[in-house]
């Protein structure tokens, strides 16, 4: 190892050096010695110019030496115990030109160290005499108490302006006999010793400002007489720093200890050095008995479980965290969440595992008795839609009746008054089918199973009908209906236009309802946003009715609650048709809102964002009356009487003729027998349901294996037609049903080309199967769905991507994709939490899913 100089032989150290600076010989054995020959001076010499700084100059003086001739050479230095020397430069003439180098050490501080050395050292020093006078003061000392050479021949206190100076000079002042410096120099003075980072605190004018100084003093002889060589350094911004941290230690402890975990530090030899009282508390530990009072009281699998992790913790410095079974006081064992985790000093060098545990045992109780609530209320919600699909079945199946059979009388030569009479029973019919489909409209909001079908329409074209709708009940009330529809540029918009329409409905139908006199306006404004194709489509509805209280504006929007007791006598309803209204208006990213005065009115008003449409010829229309062969058989599978001969009469209406089967089983009696063109299947039926009936048409060897079965049923609430399709159903009607609504399914599926079983022969004689051709359909709609979301994306049109997102969960259900629809699912809630980002990238996989999934759609062989 290096040896550093720190000689005081008498007379100096003369060594002999190479001009490149390679030790030679030295009269110093103690420094140089034959392992030192051959090394470089400036690696074995330390010295220090008189500013402090490392002496480094050696190689540059040998150079300067060589390039003027300089035969001698000479600089003031310090060794390293601080004692000042002269460093000879001599050239030596000979074979080898040599450097002897003469360190000359003085024995004495005299007037050239004071003259050259003490002024320049960077650390605050004065000279004092047997008498505690200032003898001498460096720069340092100077800039560091703001004093001048004035300050020589006064006293220590007097000079750095000490608050005791104020009464009387330094050492004359009454509190001078308490000064911490005076009695510590006083005594050493005395003893000729040295004072080595002695630490007193002084107060300093005017302020009385509180100063720490660390003083270090050692005697010295100048020309025979003692003086006292100190050091004096303010450190009163550590001393602060130092209590802070100290302050700040105390404080963090104190809050370890009242934090309700149980913490410890392990440091790496595995003992304890640190438990917060909290652990103390809860068992009968300390630090010293950590290891054996854990194993006594954690359960035997828990302790090596929790060293194991210990271990890892402190070996691979990871967070570790461990559930454990532990006792407490009372003997009782219970669940503790642990958690290790390591910790490293300001250099990032590993110093120990802290860890703290949580008992968590009233918390895991918790979450059983949650989780089984949450059993009992998915049961009891499991219950409540059983029972509203029952409901819709019974309720709809007669309604079906009544409403086919008053559709079908009118179609017959009636008097006035008939007429009248039927249409007022088929409206309070309707009226009765809008409750139900209020109350199932909610369920399906709270189940999450309510879904938005954007299609192209014209705004002015949805206006006009609603009002043609709501003149009626408005003329009835002799009450004034008006439209304000302002004029748009672009009146083609892309949106779910029935849940619009029904928002709106409700909204009408209650202005309608609380008005007695005056007028309802039905205001429509279609606006351009910042947004490239974006639109916002506004909509108010403006009555002079009865208005309602600011005080029941909490209540309005509340299910089953209307305004008050009166008003429901009065004027009736479900309570539901504003609660629906606003969650359709927020399932589709709008607002909705109100403003009323009581006896003047109210204006109900809520916007969509919605995207323009391309062109009119874009709209979905109703298809055109159908024809159909006579030739034609359907079967219609149905339990209820009255159902049947509605069903059947419709069909004769439009030129069909069918068979009637009152059961499941019934219906494969028929199948056995006899081929038909299609086959109109209830769900809900004894003996075998629709769901049940269709599997075994289609596993089974009968004809009709492939025939076209429509679902047409009352069960509506669980709103899932993807059920029915998975059966091998290939379409879905729900009642009560429109004789127009079932003319155009029927004839999608009997009209499309000649009939042979499930597959159609098309006019250049090609058969092709309906089934492939239903999976291409779709596909090619999913297809074109994802490719528009890519578009939507670069748009910046996050809100109708969710649109489009919801909607194409319904396509890939009837694909049976499951892991495609869970992805929109995920992509959905990405998007509504404006993680767009990651909705972009899961819309990537989507895609790639997508493309997986069209290469392996399997192929359907047309032959016959």
């Amino acid at each position: 190892m290096q040896k550093k100089m720190a000689s005081e032989k008498k007379g100096g150290v003369n060594i002999i050096v190479t001009p490149d600076g390679q030790i030679v010989a030295s009269d110093d054995a103690e420094m140089i010695n034959a392992a030192a020959t051959g090394e470089l001076i400036w690696d074995r010499l330390t010295l220090f110019h008189p500013d402090m700084m490392p002496y480094n100059t050696m190689a540059a003086n040998f150079q300067r030496m060589a390039d003027r001739g300089l035969s001698e050479l000479s600089e003031p230095v310090l060794t390293q115990d601080m004692k000042a020397a002269t460093l000879h430069y001599t050239q030596l003439k000979g074979e080898n030109t040599l450097i002897l180098l003469k360190l000359e050490i003085k024995e004495t501080l005299d007037e050239w160290a004071l003259m050259h050395i003490f002024p320049s050292i960077h650390i605050p020093q004065l000279l004092l005499d047997d008498s505690l006078h200032i003898a001498a003061i460096n720069n340092a000392f100077k800039r560091q108490f703001h004093v001048t050479d004035s300050a020589v021949g006064t006293g220590f206190g007097d000079t750095i302006k000490c608050i005791n100076t104020l009464d009387a000079q330094c050492g004359h002042s009454n509190q001078c006999q308490f000064c911490t410096f005076r009695k510590a120099i006083q005594h050493k003075v005395k003893a000729r010793e040295t004072v080595e980072n002695m630490v007193i605190s002084i107060a300093l004018q005017p302020s009385s400002e509180e100063v720490w100084l660390s003083i270090n003093m050692f005697p010295i002889t100048i020309k025979e007489s003692i003086y006292f060589l100190i050091s004096v350094e303010n450190i009163t911004d550590q001393v602060y720093a130092d209590r802070r941290i100290h302050n700040a230690r105390r404080h963090s402890l104190k809050l370890l200890d009242e934090l309700p975990l149980l913490i410890f530090q392990i440091i790496p030899n595995g003992t304890c050095d640190f438990l917060n009282q909290t652990f103390m508390q809860y068992i009968p530990i300390r630090r010293y008995t950590f290891d054996s009072v854990i194993k006594k009281y954690m359960a035997p699998d828990a302790y090596a479980l929790f060293h194991e992790h210990l271990a890892k913790g402190m070996t691979e410095h990871t967070v570790e965290a461990i559930e454990l079974k532990m006792k407490n006081h009372f003997g009782e064992y219970r669940t503790m969440h642990c958690t290790l985790k390591p910790v490293f000093d300001k250099d990032n060098q590993f110093m120990a595992v802290i860890g703290m545990m949580a008992d968590i045992e009233e918390h895991r109780r918790l979450e059983q008795a949650l989780k089984y609530e949450k059993d009992r209320s998915e049961t009891a919600n499991r219950a409540k839609s059983e029972f509203l699909a029952n409901m819709s079945h019974e309720i709809r199946t007669p309604l079906n009746g009544i409403l086919g059979m008053i559709d079908l009388t009118l179609m017959d030569d009636l008097s006035p008054t008939n007429t009248d009479n039927l249409k007022t029973a088929k409206e309070c019919a309707n009226n009765l089918l809008g409750i139900i489909n209020d109350v199932l409209d909610f369920s399906k909001m709270e189940a999450g199973k309510l879904t938005i079908a954007p299609v192209k329409f014209d705004v002015r074209e949805m206006a006009k009908e609603l009002i043609r709708a709501h003149q009626p009940h408005a003329m009835v009330k002799a009450i004034h209906l008006n439209l304000n529809l302002k004029e748009s540029p672009k009146p083609m918009l892309l949106g779910d236009v029935n849940r619009i329409k029904q928002v709106i409905n409700n909204l009408m139908s209650n202005a309608i309802k609380f008005t007695q006199e005056g007028s309802v306006t039905l205001d429509i404004a279609v606006k351009e946003t910042e947004k490239e194709n974006r639109a916002k489509l506004s909509v108010s509805v403006i009555d002079t009715g009865i208005g309602i209280s600011e005080d029941k504006r909490d209540k309005l929007f509340q299910r089953f609650s209307q305004i008050d007791g009166t008003f429901t006598r009065e004027y009736g309803g479900t309570g539901l048709g504003l609660v629906i209204s606003k969650q359709l208006v927020m399932f589709m990213n709008g607002q909705i809102d109100f403003i009323s005065e009581v006896g003047k009115g109210t204006t109900f008003f809520f916007t969509i964002p919605l995207a323009f449409a391309d062109t009119h010829k874009d709209v979905i229309k109703t298809q055109s009356a159908a024809q159909f062969a006579e030739d034609k058989r359907l079967l219609i599978v149905e339990d209820d009487k009255v159902n049947q001969i509605v069903i059947t009469k419709m069909l004769e209406n439009i030129g069909l003729r069918a068979d009637i089967a009152g059961d499941g089983g019934e219906a494969l009696h028929f199948c056995e027998k006899k081929a038909y063109d299609a086959i109109l299947m209830d769900i809900q039926m004894p003996v075998l349901d629709g769901v049940q009936t269709t599997k075994r048409i289609r596993n089974g060897t009968t004809q009709n294996a492939d025939t076209t079965i429509i679902a047409l049923t009352a069960y509506a609430l669980q709103d899932d037609e993807a059920l029915f399709r998975k059966s091998g159903m290939d379409d879905y009607l729900s009642k009560p049903v429109s004789l127009n609504v079932l003319k155009e399914t029927l004839d999608k599926h009997l009209n499309a080309g000649k009939r042979h079983g499930r597959r159609r022969i098309e006019a250049d004689g090609r058969y092709s199967d309906q089934r492939r051709i239903a999976m291409e359909r779709r596909i090619d709609v999913v297809s074109q769905q994802v490719n528009q979301v890519f578009r939507l994306y670069e748009q910046q049109q996050f809100d109708l991507i969710e649109v489009i997102v919801n909607d194409m969960k319904k396509g890939l259900e009837a694909l049976n994709a499951e892991s495609m629809k869970t992805m929109t699912f995920k992509i959905a809630l990405d998007l509504r939490k404006a993680q767009y980002d990651m909705a972009f990238e899961k819309m990537k996989a989507l895609r790639t899913m997508f493309d997986d999934f069209k290469a392996n759609v399997p192929e359907v062989d047309d032959d016959v």
